[in-house]
């Protein structure tokens, strides 16, 4: 197994399956030379180094085209927007837009003890005796609760607080 003919072969484009066959080894044993040339190749240096030069390369073509884009040339204008959306991508100014659901779900509000109170009142002067309605509603509290008394047959026990 050669390493130099392993990355060779895989640098015009064939697989590493193929490599692999023509080579007489597995594809573990290809990834492996594949991943020692990576790592001696590509290191923090080296993509510095590259990133450099290539914002360099983007500024002698920016340099060369931007003056014909503001005469108005549509063509350079637009080589001009790619170049600057080229570099801004390279430094990472270009984010992918991402959206975020918050599901929020709305409480339901709860039932005070006020709410329960005047819904027992409610169904009690609308469903058993519709007259207590008018009674309690023209006359004082002590007479409204004797009156209910009377008209429900009832003894009421309880004070008022």
């Amino acid at each position: 197994m050669n390493d130099e003919a392993i990355i060779q072969q895989r640098i015009v484009g064939r697989s590493a399956r193929a490599i692999a066959r023509a080579q007489g080894c597995t594809l573990a044993e290809v990834s492996k030379v594949l991943d020692r040339f990576t790592e001696t190749t590509i290191d923090d240096k080296t993509r510095k180094h590259t990133l450099a030069l290539e914002l360099a390369r983007l500024d002698e073509l920016q340099e060369t085209f931007y003056a014909r884009a503001l005469e108005g040339d549509v063509q350079c204008g637009a080589l001009i927007t790619k170049i600057i959306e080229r570099r801004c991508t390279m430094l990472g100014l270009y984010t992918p837009q991402t959206a975020t659901l918050q599901v929020i779900e709305a409480e339901t509000p709860r039932e005070t003890s006020t709410d329960k109170i005047s819904a027992l009142i409610e169904t009690i002067l609308t469903t058993r005796h519709p007259p207590i309605r008018y009674v309690v509603g023209r006359i004082s509290w002590p007479v409204a609760r004797f009156s209910a008394h009377r008209l429900t047959g009832s003894p009421d026990r309880q004070t008022r607080s």
